[in-house]
Parts: structure tokens; sequence; C-alpha cells
């Protein structure tokens, strides 16, 4: 995923009031790396991972920070409206 592509989907999340957890969703399924792939690399099971993806499950933060340094996400600001 590209610059550009992770911009667009910031804007449109940002239009939809998308919460934290489905905007790591959406870079899980939008990244170029297998769940498998994330999986192995951060040590959460492809069963839970497959769970948080599909919103049946909540990732403990731990896993979290894990899937962000993974997918080189971060947390941005914004002003409150």
């Amino acid at each position: 995923m590209d610059i550009f592509q992770v911009k667009g989907i910031m804007m449109k999340m940002e239009k939809e009031k998308v919460k934290f957890s489905d905007q790591i969703r959406r870079a899980i399924e939008n990244d170029e790396m297998s769940r498998y792939a994330i999986s192995k690399a951060t040590g959460i099971s492809q069963g839970d991972l497959s769970n948080f993806v599909n919103g049946k499950k909540m990732i403990s933060l731990r896993g979290l920070d894990k899937i962000a340094e993974l997918l080189g996400l971060g947390v941005i600001k914004r002003e409150r409206r």
C-alpha cells in the first residue's frame, strides 16, 4: 500500500467517523501482507486475527501495538469539531 492509498483511506474514514479498531481492520485487509504473514510476524493466532478482522473478537492492546508497528500505522490527532 502506498502513501496515496493510505491518505485516501484516511480521508474517507475521517468523513465516516470510523472507529479506531475498524481502521486497523481495514489496514489489515488492504495491506499486501497476508493474514497468515501478519499472524506469524505478530504472534497473534490466525483464528484470533481472523475473528478480529471479521468483527467477532477484539485483540489486546499489545496485539494492536504489534499490528500497528508491523504495518507502519500511527495515530494522527485531528481537530475536534
